[in-house]
């Protein structure tokens, strides 16, 4: 999956334009939409990278998603090109690279477009990497909030009092 990801921005912005017209392909885009959120969109540290992050299967259902959108623009008239040069340069890259086509364990279950697969609160609070991004996050969003409070104080006049 994680070659899959090397190409998400390409592959959802051929998805994109195909499900404006097809409506198996808007469901299967929206699923892709959905389940990309609870993955807090990517962002989540080591999401697919590492099969330990309570992202990981999250991950891996947005990116089968997205693999099977390819899949499926592959045999449509009006993106099957594209969609088959994607195919190709996935492929492409599996073969000078074939260690980024390993399968973990999340790539080996199957995912069903009719259930949401949602990282689980408890693990995402015992990880470490998510611990370190919300401590960052908190650590960022304070001092911005001292920042705008300390520029918001009316400044002194020379030689006025406060009593």
């Amino acid at each position: 999956m994680a070659l899959v990801d090397e190409r998400l921005d390409e592959i959802v912005a051929l998805a994109k334009r195909q499900a404006a017209s097809d409506g198996s392909m808007r469901r299967l885009y929206n699923h892709y939409g959905v389940q990309f959120a609870y993955c807090f969109w990517g962002l989540a540290p080591g999401g697919v990278t590492r099969e330990d992050s309570p992202f990981n299967a999250c991950a891996h259902a947005y990116l089968a998603t997205a693999k099977q959108l390819l899949v499926v623009m592959s045999r449509e008239p009006a993106s099957s090109t594209a969609a088959a040069a994607i195919l190709e340069r996935l492929e492409a890259r599996k073969r000078v690279t074939p260690e980024a086509g390993e399968i973990c364990s999340s790539s080996g279950e199957t995912f069903d477009t009719a259930s949401l697969v949602r990282p689980q609160l408890a693990e995402v609070v015992r990880d470490p990497a998510c611990a370190f991004i919300a401590l960052g996050s908190v650590l960022v969003v304070a001092s911005g909030g001292l920042a705008a409070s300390s520029m918001r104080r009316p400044a002194r006049k020379p030689g006025s009092s406060s009593a």
